[in-house]
């Protein structure tokens, strides 16, 4: 934790579809509770730590040096909130690496690994933070928490735990509206760039090894392979020319995986696409999209007569 217990304390700190495994919907919503905790105390913003901590909030430091008895530290959260409000001239933030976060009805607790940055660059220490929330009004709240501290020489990174990786972390801070803005923003400006036969743009778009169903049954393309086969059309001014609408986003998995269903306006007609997308690095990939052609029910008949 950041409080540090020195002789002289330092202390900072679209709408979306609701289809998603209730637990890791729950999970997102602690990893953000815990989020905007820590950027409150970043901030020195006691009224933001406010919105997401019990008014009965204690919290306590387990002090265990070599040779020394075991010592606990406690502070009461005025006394927390009144040093957070303190200006400081330096820039403090304590950076999550893991979360293990567990759920039992209404009571949680979150299991996270951290290192407290000063400036961004110099690492103060790094530790344990133990958070208990409580779920009281629909709302998560901190109600307690307990950390380790260690020195800087002696840290160790880990992988990530499988409650929460690096990346559905990050993804997982966010509101889905603002996902939701963000996927549609990415997935018009990827038609967008085969409308103006921009290939980098597209295809950098598209996951390593995704895959690209088009409308014909042989066209089962990985991204390398639709690379190569549409080569002749970006080569053009325009690749083609589908304008998406009426698009559907859902998540899952504290939003690292997003999937969606949208309807385009093609030279074939109206068809719909579909696809799965990734959270990585601060955005989200397209690792699987297939495009088909819709037929209205009054013209089946017809089109299977067609079709064989």
């Amino acid at each position: 934790m950041l409080l540090l217990i020195l002789a002289k304390p330092v202390y900072t700190r679209a709408q979306a579809s609701a289809s998603i495994t209730p637990v890791y919907d729950e999970k997102s919503n602690i990893a953000r509770t815990i989020t905007i905790f820590f950027e409150g105390m970043s901030k020195g913003d006691t009224t933001m730590m406010n919105e997401v901590i019990d008014k009965h909030m204690g919290l306590q430091t387990v002090i265990d040096r070599p040779g020394q008895p075991v010592k606990i530290h406690s502070e009461s959260k005025s006394q927390f909130l009144k040093a957070i409000a303190v200006p400081h001239k330096q820039k403090f933030e304590e950076v999550i690496t893991n979360w293990d976060i567990r759920i039992d009805g209404v009571y949680a607790n979150a299991w996270c690994k951290y290192k407290l940055m000063i400036q961004d660059t110099v690492m103060s220490h790094w530790g344990t933070d133990n958070f208990q929330l409580i779920k009281d009004g629909g709302k998560w709240r901190i109600m307690a928490i307990t950390d380790t501290r260690r020195a800087p020489k002696t840290w160790v990174d880990e992988a990530p735990t499988d409650m929460v990786s690096r990346y559905e972390g990050s993804a997982a801070l966010k509101t889905r509206e603002e996902l939701s803005l963000l996927i549609n923003d990415l997935m018009n400006t990827w038609h967008k760039a085969a409308t103006t036969a921009d290939e980098k743009v597209f295809f950098d778009f598209m996951y390593p090894g995704g895959i690209y169903l088009g409308t014909d049954k042989t066209e089962n393309w990985t991204k390398e392979e639709f690379e190569k086969w549409s080569k002749k059309y970006f080569e053009k001014d325009k690749a083609w020319d589908f304008t998406p609408y009426d698009r559907h986003i859902y998540f899952a998995n504290g939003n690292a995986y997003a999937w969606f269903d949208e309807l385009l306006n093609t030279w074939m007609g109206v068809c719909r696409g579909s696809g799965v997308l990734k959270y990585e690095n601060g955005t989200y990939k397209l690792m699987h999209y297939n495009l088909a052609v819709t037929v209205p029910n009054e013209k089946m008949k017809e089109f299977v007569k067609l079709n064989k």
